[in-house]
């Protein structure tokens, strides 16, 4: 989303009793065309969260995308997040 108002509702669940523990990264898909505006959300709530963002993907990505996040999430895993 290109819209900080949309984080409204997920930082009420992120503080919501102890959600935000189990919040160990993000992943950002958008439209590049919106330049810096691309994965606004997931770079702002990786921000205010101190989380990783673990990968960006343009619409519904790719195959190699699919397989790049797969190796992300194993290597955040593998960090024992």
């Amino acid at each position: 989303t290109y819209d900080k108002q949309i984080t409204e509702p997920i930082n009420d669940f992120l503080e919501y009793q102890n959600n935000s523990h189990y919040f160990k990264g993000i992943v950002g898909t958008g439209n590049r065309n919106f330049a810096e505006l691309f994965i606004f959300t997931a770079k702002n709530l990786s921000y205010e969260y101190h989380v990783p963002l673990i990968y960006a993907f343009e619409f519904n990505g790719t195959p190699t995308d699919v397989s790049n996040f797969k190796k992300a999430v194993k290597e955040l895993e593998s960090k024992g997040h």
